[in-house]
């Protein structure tokens, strides 16, 4: 065999070589995001069934807050959990406001904030997003002088 065909057999190979690497990096990245996503709606999950359960057993968040002397809150995070938790609290505690990153979510005349506006005082925020609650206690602690309280805490508080 000439040299000119190895050169170009040793090329070849170490070609496949770097894009059989990048392909396996990219497999492995992938389902390291399936596992983190798989985590969280597994998080979700549980936090929605032990909720549920606290309802059956009449144990409401509504009254958690109250004896709390939580009179007005906001609630961040505005997707199913969020959606639900205001769904159980509008007619009892005063939710004056959503935090969320997507402003453009349409709600009954609840005002909607972005996480980096000046955000009105309330007497606690509600983070719904609980996969995120430490990056996002981290940005709303300078912003606002309110406790900030994960709504899987809560939940937990109140199953113990």
């Amino acid at each position: 065999m000439s040299m000119k065909k190895t050169n170009i057999i040793i090329f070849s190979v170490g070609v496949l070589e770097i894009i059989t690497c990048y392909m396996f990096l990219k497999c492995f990245k992938s389902l390291k995001n399936l596992k983190n996503l798989l985590m969280k709606n597994e998080n979700l999950f549980n936090l929605m069934t032990a909720w549920i359960d606290l309802y059956q057993k009449r144990v409401y968040i509504s009254d958690f807050l109250i004896k709390s002397n939580y009179k007005s809150v906001a609630i961040y995070g505005y997707s199913h959990i969020g959606k639900s938790l205001y769904e159980e609290l509008k007619d009892k505690i005063e939710v004056k406001y959503i935090i969320d990153k997507n402003k453009n979510i349409p709600e009954n005349g609840v005002k909607i904030y972005s996480p980096d506006e000046k955000l009105p005082k309330v007497d606690c925020i509600i983070v719904t997003a609980i996969s995120y609650f430490n990056d996002i206690e981290l940005i709303l602690h300078d912003k606002i002088e309110c406790p900030i309280i994960s709504f899987d805490d809560i939940v937990s508080y109140l199953n113990r």
